[in-house]
Order: C-alpha cells, then structure tokens, then sequence
C-alpha cells in the first residue's frame, strides 16, 4: 500500500515512508502498524516514523522533523523542524489516507489535521529550509513555541488534483505559522 500511496508529485527531498518503512504493517488491535521506532537497528542512524492505519479509516503518522537538521559544522538549535521533510510528510499521508480510505471502500469524505507537536514545553520551534542547497536556519523566520493544527477535508472521489490540494493546504497551514511559504 505504501508504494502506491506515494504517487503524487514530491515537492522537495526524497519519499520518506517506502524508503523508512518495511512496506510490511503488522496486524495490531484493530489496526495496521509500521514503524521504525522501536527497532533498535533501524532507528539508531534512520528518522523515526510511525504509521498506524485503523481499521475505521483513521490513518495516523508520526515521523521526527528533527533528526540531522543541521550539519555538524552548523551551530546547533533546541527544536529544528525541517521544513521538507514536513511538507513531504504532510503529502505522504495524505496519499496514504486516500489509498486506505479506498482500501476501506468507503465513498464518505475524509476529515484531516496536521499537527506538529513536542513535549518540551519552554523551547521554540525553529525552521530549517534549504538555502541554496544546503539547510539553513531561516534567519527571518517566526519561531512560535506551539503550533496549532491545520485542517482540510478530502472529497470522497479525489483525483491527484485534489490531493495536492489538500496536501497543499495542511502544509501552508503548518508553514504559515512561521511565516514561510510553500515553495513552488
């Protein structure tokens, strides 16, 4: 199912779930999950993600954005969030939410949010771009220490249009928080 969920055009950086992920989602309490995260081996030097896929259609990820934001040579910040590797994990499920929900054979549309959130409660969230190839942090970006969720609805019918659409609009919800903009 991941690899055909990834079908929509990728705005910036590689997939991240097919080349993350097992392709293999093991039966759970009435849901299908795939991760990384708690296989020692695989999250030592991968970036974690969780996908889980209920059975009532519910399709929830969770995959860190901060993981080797910054090269080694740059200063470090507390809560990197790297801007492409959000926007493709926004893209990514909304595709894969499309292919369970046709999976599911339901014809109703489908309800999203996007959310992107921490633990730590006193630290900021600090966006990494690229600059020229190679990741920056944006001097003038916004630096909110919360983030509030974005939402969108897929119609029951979606053709690629429409899911980039929608992944458009989560993302630019959750970017506009830091005053940046969606690259073309």
């Amino acid at each position: 199912m991941l690899d055909r969920a990834v079908r929509m055009p990728r705005l910036l950086g590689p997939r991240l779930f097919p080349d993350l992920l097992s392709n293999d989602p093991r039966k759970g309490l009435r849901r299908w999950v795939d991760t990384n995260l708690f296989v020692p081996t695989w999250s030592d030097n991968r970036r974690g993600v969780l996908l889980e896929m209920h059975h009532d259609g519910t399709v929830v990820t969770a995959v860190d954005l901060s993981r080797n934001a910054l090269p080694a040579d740059r200063p470090q910040v507390e809560l990197p969030v790297i801007s492409w590797v959000l926007i493709s994990a926004v893209f990514e499920t909304v595709a894969l939410a499309h292919e369970h929900r046709q999976v599911l054979h339901s014809e109703a549309p489908m309800d999203l949010q996007a959310v992107v959130q921490t633990r730590a409660t006193d630290t900021r969230f600090t966006p990494v771009v690229l600059d020229f190839g190679r990741p920056e942090v944006s001097e003038r970006a916004r630096q909110p220490s919360a983030l509030q969720p974005t939402f969108g609805e897929l119609p029951p019918f979606a053709d690629d249009q429409a899911l980039v659409a929608t992944g458009r609009e989560l993302t630019e919800g959750l970017l506009h928080q830091f005053g940046l903009d969606m690259p073309d």
